[in-house]
């Protein structure tokens, strides 16, 4: 597989599995944790993102990551809340 696919498949299973911790979060906690949790594992694994792809821009990693978990996790939370 190429690099690509592979960082979109893998922030597909994070978005998913962060957007359970989130409506779990929301349900316990609050927003604030619910929402801030994310994004901190987002930025934390961005390093070694950048490690890994090392022949690939930055631009095109964080692009290719950083909009799949957004976008995944912001609609499957949404589910989760509605459904759940």
């Amino acid at each position: 597989m190429k690099a690509e696919q592979i960082i979109t498949a893998s922030y597909v299973g994070v978005g998913i599995i962060f957007a359970y911790l989130s409506n779990y979060l929301l349900q316990t906690t609050n927003i604030f944790l619910a929402v801030l949790i994310p994004f901190v594992f987002y930025a934390i694994t961005v390093g070694p993102l950048f490690k890994i792809g090392k022949l690939h821009k930055r631009k095109m990693l964080i692009s290719n990551s950083l909009v799949t978990f957004l976008c995944v996790w912001i609609v499957v939370w949404i589910i989760f809340y509605n459904f759940v």
